[in-house]
């Protein structure tokens, strides 16, 4: 089964939370690698790419990672590469014991229609 160690974060003064992963698997260190970088502020952060975050999401299956999948989706439109999706949740069905693959599918034909 897969797991995964997250860190649940919340700054006081403004209520906004943050999940901070510890990467130590090959998932999570492509996660790394793949991470695009935003500015915030006066910082460079690197965050989760767009599919990425979708596959962390779609491994939670939680109802919230199911609304912010649709957000992602209508925020990144047709600039999300499925193909990597598909091809990284097929990696991943070997590992957890969940059909990845499928609900990846499901989530690009209903989402985008």
């Amino acid at each position: 089964m897969y797991q995964s160690d997250i860190l649940a974060i919340e700054h006081v003064a403004t209520a906004v939370t943050l999940d901070l992963s510890v990467g130590v698997s090959g998932f999570e260190q492509q996660v790394v690698r793949r991470a695009d970088p935003v500015r915030v502020g006066q910082q460079l952060v690197h965050v989760a790419s767009a599919e990425n975050l979708i596959l962390m999401k779609t491994l939670a299956g939680r109802p919230q990672d199911d609304q912010d999948i649709s957000g992602i989706v209508q925020r990144q439109g047709n600039t999300i590469d499925w193909d990597y999706c598909v091809e990284v949740a097929g990696q991943l069905e070997e590992a957890v014991d969940v059909g990845l693959v499928k609900k990846i599918l499901r989530l690009k034909v209903n989402l985008l229609m």
